[in-house]
């Protein structure tokens, strides 16, 4: 279902490209994750959680993977 900004909400994501903590917002409640451009990626990559109310995550991910349970979602480090 689209979220009404053109991006669209997912169940799961995997992959084994580089992620870090890009940002995170208080007042706006969202946090994005971000894997950049680089010799071996033509594109970068945003994961971004909208009315986030706590995080205990690392700052960087070799590998990613996020997957949805119920209303939340668990993001953990792949491998």
């Amino acid at each position: 279902m689209p979220t009404g900004d053109g991006s669209t909400p997912i169940d799961t994501l995997e992959s084994d490209r580089h992620f870090q903590i890009w940002r995170y917002e208080v007042g706006h409640a969202q946090l994005l994750l971000r894997s950049v451009k680089s010799d071996h990626h033509a594109s970068r990559i945003d994961v971004l959680f909208k009315a986030v109310k706590a995080i205990d995550l690392p700052t960087t991910f070799d590998g990613l993977r996020i997957e949805r349970e119920g209303d939340q979602y668990a993001v953990s480090e792949v491998g």
